[in-house]
């Protein structure tokens, strides 16, 4: 037996009864696909019916651990169960595929056909474009799929998800649905400064934001002002900077900084004391 297929039997042997049956059904509506894969670590993504948000599988072979981010009361879940039909199965083709290999070299026959292997995640996910205008940011929206190919979202992706045949080739997160719901249809004005703050905090740690075309980071901790103290005797002078992290104020109350190399939107605090655009410093 493979560490694999021993891991399987260990998550067979601890799921529930009903929690395998529904496991099968969802393997078998081949919503099953992987996002990534190491040594570790097998990231799985499983499609499943009425959920907007396919949940995510983690599973530690090695380890005999898995996880789920679906809020199931039972471990191993459905979800689980699904990943580990779906990668035995793979597991199985092959070796099938190698055994047939062998057998057809050993005879001198042609090359064995290759059999299928576990299926690789190939959904399209949303793509957060924001761009610089006189007065804030910018942003428009876009679904794009691992071949390239982009489709800009011109209402809302709640109304593509209602659309079976469209919502099956896409993978949204639950930050997505949120953001979705602060954003008008097809608004295409700067984003007044209050949204902007709300949708910063929905995206904090979204890893598909750009701004005028390069990848930033969002980050949901304020950029405070910095402080030095002068003491000159008799007068202590007491005197407010900007962050030197900061590198621009792309909108009001929003800075873009550099944080180890990275660009990085950050919401400035305490704006009653410095300006919404750190007008105000040095005080």
């Amino acid at each position: 037996m493979t560490p694999f297929a021993t891991f399987a039997a260990a998550v067979q042997k601890a799921a529930r009864s009903g929690t395998w049956s529904l496991g099968v059904k969802l393997a078998r509506a081949e919503g099953v696909a992987v996002e990534s894969r190491d040594s570790k670590e097998i990231v799985v993504r499983v499609k499943a019916p009425g959920r907007a948000v396919a949940p995510s599988v983690v599973l530690y072979p090695s380890d005999m651990e898995w996880e789920c981010d679906c809020p199931s009361k039972f471990s191993p879940c459905e979800h689980v169960v699904a990943a580990i039909i779906v990668l035995g199965q793979a597991e199985l083709d092959t070796a099938a595929a190698l055994a047939d290999q062998t057998a057809s070299d050993q005879a001198g026959g042609p090359p064995a056909p290759p059999r299928p292997a576990a299926p690789v995640a190939n959904w399209g996910h949303v793509v957060y474009r924001f761009s610089r205008a006189p007065d804030g940011l910018r942003l428009t929206r876009a679904i794009v799929y691992p071949d390239g190919r982009e489709t800009p979202i011109e209402t809302t992706l709640s109304s593509i998800l209602s659309r079976p045949q469209e919502a099956s080739t896409i993978s949204p997160d639950e930050a997505d649905l949120l953001a979705d719901r602060l954003l008008e249809a097809g608004a295409r004005g700067v984003l007044a400064p209050s949204k902007l703050d709300a949708l910063m905090k929905v995206l904090a740690g979204a890893p598909r934001a750009l701004l005028d075309g390069r990848i930033v980071a969002i980050a949901e901790d304020d950029i405070l002002p910095r402080a030095t103290v002068d003491d000159r005797g008799d007068d202590v002078v007491v005197t407010i900077w900007r962050d030197p992290r900061i590198r621009e104020i792309v909108s009001p109350g929003v800075a873009l900084c550099l944080e180890d190399g990275t660009e990085t939107l950050h919401p400035l605090g305490e704006i009653d004391l410095c300006g919404a655009r750190l007008q105000n410093l040095p005080r």
